[in-house]
């Protein structure tokens, strides 16, 4: 049992196209082909049970900058965790799709409205102009962005005077400004401290729609503050654990 989610991802089993946003069900032995992207940057495999490697530090994801893990590469075997068989779902000898699934499109909304910045410990240290360009300005998603850091390209940032910093805690959505005035959010694979300054961090809620824009794409910022932000992410949170529990009943009781 299997589920495509996240960026719009062209998909097969043989000459059967497989939807994402839904679940399948492919019989054992099944080739599953997965092709490009139409829209957004990242695409996510979802199967039932999970992926029963071993964990380290509560995680089977792998990191490759901390040296944690590693990719995969051809041949290699992952076995699929146990779970409870659903009653309302028995196994069979061809691809089976579900006929319902989440409506993707509010998830879509990668480039739409602008990504909520909150100041950072140095966004006084930015000259005026600067500070207006930050959130007034456009910036594109550069070629070198990774799981790391989304590098932008774009109207140069200036401190209105020289800082000597010594290196102190950063975290997903900490914009930094390098020497080079182009700033760089950090994204899912940050590291733990940093020594650029910290003009800005992103609102968590909006640091996944970041994480789908594609090189080239445009990148703009509104100030936000932080009772905002917190507000907007529990209801992002509470929206997720209501269609959560309402698959979970649709899954169980076949309907």
């Amino acid at each position: 049992m299997i589920a495509l989610t996240g960026a719009a991802i062209a998909a097969r089993v043989g000459s059967q196209a497989i939807p994402p946003w839904t679940t399948c069900l492919l019989p054992a032995g099944s080739v599953l082909q997965l092709g490009g992207m139409s829209r957004g940057c990242r695409s996510y495999l979802a199967v039932r049970g999970g992926f029963d490697v071993p964990p380290l530090l509560g995680s089977r994801s792998s990191d490759l900058h901390a040296r944690i893990g590693r990719a995969l590469q051809a041949g290699d075997v992952l076995p699929v965790g146990a779970a409870a068989p659903l009653r309302a779902l028995p196994a069979r000898q061809n691809v089976r799709v579900l006929g319902w699934g989440p409506d993707p499109q509010p998830w879509f909304d990668f480039a739409r409205r602008p990504l909520a910045l909150l100041h950072g410990s140095h966004w006084a240290a930015l000259d005026s102009a600067s500070q207006r360009q930050l959130y007034g300005g456009h910036f594109t998603l550069s070629k070198d962005s990774n799981r790391t850091a989304s590098r932008l390209d774009g109207h140069a940032l200036h401190l209105a005077e020289p800082l000597e910093l010594v290196s102190e805690a950063v975290l997903p959505g900490t914009l930094q400004l390098p020497p080079s005035g182009q700033p760089i959010v950090l994204q899912a694979e940050a590291p733990v401290t940093g020594g650029y300054p910290r003009i800005g961090q992103l609102a968590a809620v909006d640091l996944p729609r970041l994480a789908q824009l594609r090189p080239g794409d445009t990148v703009c910022f509104r100030e936000t503050g932080m009772d905002e932000a917190l507000a907007r992410l529990a209801a992002h949170r509470q929206r997720l654990t209501r269609m959560l529990d309402a698959i979970a009943q649709r899954l169980e009781t076949g309907a």
